[in-house]
């Protein structure tokens, strides 16, 4: 009989302990501080599929979802158990390939905080359909929602930009709803998509310019005042000459590819990418070029990392018309001495929160634990009476 009380007993302290550690424990989210105290979430070890990222861990504001955060492919997370995610307000930016290959992502509510989405943030979230693109985002980079499962797209009047394959290889995106009158297009930006893609604009947009020039289907945007409903009407002037050239646009019968599409390199590192031209001359000029050159260079494919950064690497035709990008991630563990320090700042300040966070971890353990000793020993000692 004493037996199982004594073993009722503990159990009950056991569960006591854990309950403990539990409500000590540290978030689902890893992260830095910056040197204004401000956190940069760059892991996510929870299982929730509806995810609330918040905007305050421990006490810290939130106020950037750092590079490969929920990317397995690039960082040890979990990304692949996420279904939903809402970003919370006071959340400002997005790195590089945040969310890239979260493969079971079907939907994402950005903040109207947010200021800054990075390219390729969602690249191959291939279930990814709903997401909004909030009023303070001016330009959607180079890849950001590439292989994704969009079947229409709205871009907002504040978007002033789309870079390359933006909405590229989205083979069932069908309707793409554009609010900017003077929007800049690269070249592109759809690239590899469904033959079925209409751009609905405004008449004599950089929208229907656009569509002309690729042979995409265009069609009217209209606003009315009245009740703010848009409306379309087909443009007879550009649908005659897209029907026929669509699955041109779509298919394309010369093209350039390189071997890699994304590098990581160490600072001072070379690679040299190798390119592949399709139905194109052996003897065309190709034109190299770094959107960042002080991140990296280029000669000839031969790319040379300078500092710590991303830069795309582009390799086009002489007029341009056809071109293959690599976007290049350069890191360094031998930092100059200004950033080294503001790096060491940032680790100490995150050495000294996760001690914040360890302690009063230990310490509850250490106090249940000495709760527990002692009862067992008052009552063994009862219970020899």
């Amino acid at each position: 009989m004493k037996q199982n009380m004594y073993l009722k007993l503990f159990i009950s302290l056991f569960i006591i302990v854990m309950i403990g550690i539990k409500l000590y424990g540290s978030s689902d989210f890893s992260y830095t501080l910056d040197t204004n105290g401000n956190a940069k979430i760059t892991a996510y070890k929870g299982l929730e599929s509806n995810l609330t990222i918040p905007n305050i861990i421990d006490g810290h504001n939130v106020v950037t979802i750092g590079s490969h955060a929920f990317d397995e492919s690039g960082n040890s997370t979990n990304g692949h158990t996420i279904k939903n995610i809402v970003i919370s307000e006071g959340i400002e930016k997005i790195e590089l390939l945040a969310f890239a290959k979260c493969t079971n992502l079907e939907s994402v509510k950005l903040p109207e905080s947010l200021t800054f989405l990075d390219m390729q943030a969602f690249l191959q979230c291939t279930k990814l359909k709903s997401i909004n693109i909030p009023s303070k985002i001016k330009s959607i980079a180079n890849s950001t929602f590439q292989e994704t499962a969009f079947t229409e797209f709205d871009i907002p009047e504040n978007v002033k930009s789309i870079e390359m394959r933006a909405l590229g290889i989205c083979s069932n995106l069908e309707k793409v709803r554009v609010y900017s009158k003077d929007i800049t297009y690269e070249p592109g930006v759809f690239e590899y998509g469904s033959q079925n893609l209409t751009l609905y604009g405004y008449e004599g947009s950089t929208t229907q310019t656009y569509a002309k020039q690729n042979g995409i289907k265009f069609e009217s945007l209209y606003n009315e005042s009245s009740n703010n409903n848009r409306k379309t009407s087909t443009s007879t002037s550009t649908s005659t000459s897209t029907n026929t050239n669509t699955n041109k646009a779509n298919t394309p019968t010369s093209s350039i590819t390189l071997n890699k599409n994304e590098l990581y390199l160490k600072e001072n590192e070379s690679e040299t990418l190798t390119v592949n031209l399709i139905e194109m001359p052996s003897s065309t000029e190709l034109i190299w070029s770094s959107s960042d050159e002080n991140v990296a260079i280029v000669e000839n494919g031969k790319i040379t990392a300078k500092t710590s950064g991303s830069t795309i690497i582009t390799v086009s035709d002489k007029d341009g018309t056809k071109k293959a990008t690599c976007n290049v991630t350069v890191t360094s563990n031998d930092e100059p001495l200004e950033n080294n320090s503001n790096n060491l700042v940032e680790d100490e300040i995150t050495s000294q929160s996760n001690i914040n966070i360890i302690i009063p971890i230990i310490s509850v353990i250490l106090l249940i634990t000495i709760v527990l000793i002692i009862t067992i020993i008052i009552v063994l000692k009862k219970s020899n009476y």
